[in-house]
């Protein structure tokens, strides 16, 4: 599924977290086991695999909902992938974030550089 909302004035953390929650809400359908996500963010990455700490009340609760869905699967694959790889996945960012109007937008990853599994 593609997917594409407009959440508002906000932090580009905080929207980080939401696309990843919006995206393990519809991996749910799939009833997979292992899941493997690919991520431009440091911050959250780091602070998934518990090496740095969520700080930010705004962040607080929207980890502790990752966290959550991420224990339902038996593997999970966090893989970094640095912002200039994944063009695409910015083109769908801007789109929301220019857009009150929720559109399908299709994401085409290219390259991964790093994987580490979390659990």
């Amino acid at each position: 599924k593609k997917v594409s909302e407009f959440i508002g004035k906000t932090t580009n953390n905080v929207a980080e977290y939401t696309a990843l929650l919006r995206g393990l809400e519809l991996s749910k359908e799939f009833n997979a086991d292992e899941i493997e996500i690919k991520c431009d963010s440091k911050l959250m990455v780091n602070q998934l695999k518990k090496k740095w700490k969520v700080k930010s009340p705004n962040l607080k609760p929207l980890y502790q909902k990752v966290r959550l869905l991420l224990s339902a699967y038996r593997k999970v694959n966090l893989i970094h992938v640095p912002r200039s790889i994944i063009k695409a996945a910015d083109k769908l960012v801007n789109k929301a974030i220019n857009s009150s109007l929720d559109k399908d937008v299709e994401v085409h990853f290219v390259e991964e550089e790093t994987e580490s599994t979390l659990f």
